[in-house]
C-alpha cells in the first residue's frame, strides 16, 4: 500500500515512495535511537520526508507525556506562540522523570545563575524554584543545571547531555520534542 509519493518532485534520486513496510522500518529504526541520518541509509527515503516523520512521532511522544504527567500540561502550540517559555524543569517522582516549563526563568538568568552557583541557587529558591526542581534544562542553547542528583537517574541524564548539542542548534519546537522525547524514553524503555 502506498503512503506518500513524492514522485514528480526533484530529480530521479529524490524521489521515493513511503509504504507500509517503510514506515514500519522508519519506526523500528527510531524505537532504536537509530540517528536520522542512518535511517535515511537503511531506507532509502529522502532526509525530508524523514524528518517529517519523525516530527509527526515526537509530537504524539511529548503528547503522551503531557497525558501521564503530574505536572503542568503543556501544549505545542502553546509552546510555539510563547516566548516566555525557554526553560524545563526537571522533577522526579518515584522512578520517573516529568519535565515542565518554568514560568519566567529565561536562559541569560539561568547561564548568570550557573556561573555564580551560590548566589544562584538563592535566587533559585527565592522564585520558588529550588525546591521543586531536581534540574533545569534551557529549550536552546546553554546547558543543563543539576540543583540534586536523583538515585537511579544516570540514564535520563546520559539522553539528555546526548541531545543537548542538537537542541541549541534547530528550532525551539523541534529542541522542545527532542527533550520529551529523552523523557518519554526515560520513562517507558524498551527492555
Amino acid at each position: 500500500m502506498l503512503l506518500y509519493s513524492n514522485a514528480g518532485q526533484g530529480n530521479e534520486n529524490t524521489r521515493a515512495a513511503l509504504t507500509e513496510e517503510n514506515l514500519k522500518k522508519v519506526i523500528t529504526l527510531f524505537s532504536l535511537d537509530m540517528p536520522t541520518g542512518h535511517i535515511v541509509k537503511a531506507t532509502g527515503i529522502p532526509l525530508a520526508m524523514v524528518e517529517s516523520l519523525l516530527r509527526e512521532v515526537r509530537k504524539k511522544l511529548a503528547e503522551r507525556c503531557a497525558d501521564e504527567s503530574p505536572l503542568e500540561r503543556i501544549h505545542l502550540t502553546d509552546l510555539e506562540l510563547d516566548e516566555e517559555i525557554q526553560v524545563l524543569g526537571v522533577v522526579q517522582k518515584g522512578s520517573k522523570m516529568y519535565m515542565e516549563p518554568v514560568p519566567g526563568l529565561h536562559n541569560d538568568l539561568l547561564a548568570e545563575i550557573q556561573q555564580r552557583k551560590e548566589v544562584g541557587l538563592e535566587a533559585l529558591e527565592a522564585m520558588g524554584i529550588g525546591k521543586k526542581y531536581c534540574a533545569l534544562i534551557p529549550i536552546q542553547g546553554g546547558y543543563a543545571m543539576q540543583l540534586s542528583r536523583p538515585e537511579g537517574s544516570e540514564e535520563f541524564w546520559k539522553m539528555i547531555s546526548t541531545k543537548m548539542p542538537f537542541c541549541q542548534q534547530t528550532e525551539k519546537a523541534d529542541a522542545y520534542l527532542h527533550l520529551k522525547e529523552c523523557e518519554f524514553r526515560y520513562n517507558y524503555p524498551i527492555n
